[in-house]
């Protein structure tokens, strides 16, 4: 359809315009921090003073309280991105770098400060910015008292951008030294055997005072006296076979016997009647029990199938 006027026009718009109103007023509301977090803007002002007051602490510290690139007193600025303290003059040093390398606020009240920032300035610092892009030695990163700006550019970006003087295993970075692993490695053993000898136990445990020879001998031994690599060298020679052999005859004649048939067995295997099996029975008494000596029914003669009492069978 065609409208007559440009007001006619913006009326069959207006709902949408109205409608779009708040979430404009909710993008507006948000406050974005160098580090691209954002936050809610009335929560971001409520809490300035106490973040700048925060930030005046770091800055009093001895190690933030010189300039992180010339060494110069009155660190009022700051870059948020590289987490160092610097002076007036070496802030506009870091403008020069891009933003991709450093981003500068101020820390006089002037800008606001959100948490993310805060946190980065304590978690890092000067004196950890230092050890991270030039290690101990940071005279070759610092520029003259009377350098140009573009001198001084030129250092910043050799130290941030190209990391020339950045030690190769920074503090945070470093493995464990040798002397620190030593401890770890030395313990490996006497935790070895301390569970071999936890296993040992609980094995004499579960089988009582009967347990084998070859159980409380590895319970007894611990692996550092083993020699292990002349353990199976010998194996196949005639002085190990004669060892086996009589190891083994020696079992032999521990070897527990049989245990005796009991009466019932011998009475179904016997041809007499059961009067005359309960009668043998009565009357051969048993030996006494030896203490100390496993008991052992007393001998039974041997008797026929039983034949039933009165039977012509």
């Amino acid at each position: 359809s065609h409208f007559g006027s440009s007001a006619q026009y913006f009326h069959c718009f207006e709902p949408c315009l109205v409608a779009l109103q708040p979430a404009r007023s909710r993008m507006a509301a948000m406050w974005t921090s160098k580090l691209g977090n954002r936050f809610p803007r009335e929560e971001i002002e409520r809490h300035d003073a106490e973040r700048h007051r925060m930030l005046e602490r770091l800055r009093r510290d001895p190690r933030n309280a010189s300039c992180a690139e010339c060494g110069e007193g009155g660190t009022c600025w700051a870059s948020v991105s590289l987490g160092v303290f610097v002076c007036l003059r070496c802030a506009d040093v870091h403008r020069a770098l891009g933003t991709h390398v450093s981003k500068v606020k101020g820390c006089t009240g002037t800008y606001l400060w959100g948490p993310d920032e805060i946190a980065q300035m304590q978690r890092l610092g000067n004196a950890a910015a230092q050890a991270k892009y030039v290690g101990s030695d940071c005279s070759a990163a610092r520029p003259g008292p009377n350098a140009s700006k573009e001198e001084r550019v030129e250092l910043c970006r050799k130290k941030y951008e190209q990391l020339l003087w950045a030690p190769r295993h920074p503090p945070s970075e470093a493995s464990p030294s040798v002397a620190q692993a030593e401890p770890l490695s030395a313990q490996a053993p006497h935790s070895a055997v301390h569970r071999v000898s936890q296993s040992a136990s609980k094995a004499r445990a579960r089988k009582g005072t009967g347990a084998s020879s070859s159980a409380a001998c590895a319970a007894s031994t611990a692996p550092g006296d083993i020699n292990w690599d002349t353990m199976f060298a010998d194996f196949d020679s005639a002085a190990a076979r004669a060892s086996v052999s009589t190891l083994c005859a020696k079992m032999q004649q521990q070897a527990v016997a049989p245990p005796a048939p009991s009466p019932c067995s011998l009475a179904h295997s016997s041809p007499a009647s059961l009067d005359d099996f309960l009668g043998q029975c009565l009357a051969r008494p048993e030996p006494p029990i030896a203490t100390g000596a496993p008991h052992m029914p007393a001998a039974i003669p041997a008797v026929g199938p039983l034949a039933r009492s009165g039977s012509d069978s």
